[in-house]
């Protein structure tokens, strides 16, 4: 008769899983979604910025010695201010999510407390084979025992006063800044119209390019593995001069493959500066603010790719 009794409310308990009881709660969803809105918002800002400071980063080195010092400093002082904000929002970031999870996690520990022993159980498991983008077959999970119970904790979470006391003081927070001052740059030789070296070398020479891309990251992850292994001050000193040496490594090599092309192209360019108006070369990245001038990439880039002085010049 006990252990009759002991099955019966044991099953009466229920099952539930923090996920489905997630999926199931409205005010999860609301919250989730100002959560996730600025932070994708500055996520996509992270990775317009670090491409293009890595891409001002390349083109400076293409130019080799007539790399702009002004310009230099500016790509510097923006690759450091970038870091920083990164490194603030990052840490802003971990935080909100962190007190976030804490808050739901609270709420749910205070609606189960009122189930009395319910069991975490995922309410559906996979099924038969998996196919690559299409949604995998589901059934009920046999091992889930007793009531649902995911529904009545969303709503207990739902309704619960303390966390609809403290969810506006989490998401309304400020969010840090991530950004770099637009502020269009002067191009490297004379003209009214310039072309993005970038551009030509990506055309023309883009496996080139990517290759020594790879090159300096396989380089750079033997220094991030020592020094997420941890690393003293004259560890650290050693690696910074290595990742100094690593850099100068890779500007030589850009330089080394743009100095011919470039060549190459400013004797085509100074041909048609006779009917056209002489044209400079741009560095710096239109997220970044560009170049004074006209820019006249999109017209002129194919149609130095078509000259025979110009593909010779290409690896």
């Amino acid at each position: 008769m006990l252990a009759l009794l002991f099955a019966a409310t044991a099953a009466a308990a229920g099952f539930y899983h923090p996920n489905d009881v997630a999926a199931a709660s409205e005010r999860f969803a609301s919250a989730q979604g100002e959560l996730l809105a600025p932070l994708e918002a500055r996520q996509q800002t992270a990775r317009e910025l670090s491409n293009a400071l890595r891409s001002y980063r390349e083109g400076l080195d293409a130019l080799g010695a007539d790399a702009p010092a002004e310009q230099l400093e500016r790509l510097a002082t923006a690759e450091t201010t970038y870091l920083r904000q990164f490194e603030a929002l990052q840490r802003f970031a971990d935080a909100l999510v962190g007190d976030f999870d804490e808050a739901f996690t609270a709420a749910m520990e205070r609606a189960l407390s009122a189930q009395g022993g319910a069991t975490e159980c995922v309410r559906d498991i996979a099924v038969g084979p998996r196919v690559p983008g299409m949604a995998g077959r589901t059934q009920a999970n046999p091992a889930c025992q007793g009531d649902d119970l995911n529904q009545a904790l969303a709503a207990a979470i739902d309704a619960d006063p303390t966390l609809i006391e403290v969810l506006p003081t989490i998401l309304q927070r400020p969010w840090p800044d991530l950004a770099v001052a637009e502020s269009p740059q002067p191009p490297v030789g004379a003209g009214d119209r310039h072309v993005h070296l970038q551009a030509l070398l990506t055309a023309g020479a883009g496996s080139t390019l990517r290759a020594i891309d790879r090159d300096d990251d396989d380089q750079r992850m033997a220094i991030e593995a020592k020094l997420e292994d941890g690393a003293d001050a004259a560890e650290l000193e050693t690696l910074q001069g290595v990742g100094e040496q690593i850099a100068r490594s890779t500007a030589a090599k850009r330089a080394q493959l743009a100095e011919p092309i470039r060549q190459a192209a400013d004797k085509e360019l100074s041909k048609w500066a006779k009917a056209e108006g002489p044209t400079a070369w741009c560095v710096q990245p239109a997220r970044l603010g560009g170049c004074v001038g006209t820019d006249a990439t999109a017209e002129l880039v194919p149609r130095l790719l078509d000259t025979k002085s110009v593909g010779k010049a290409l690896p």
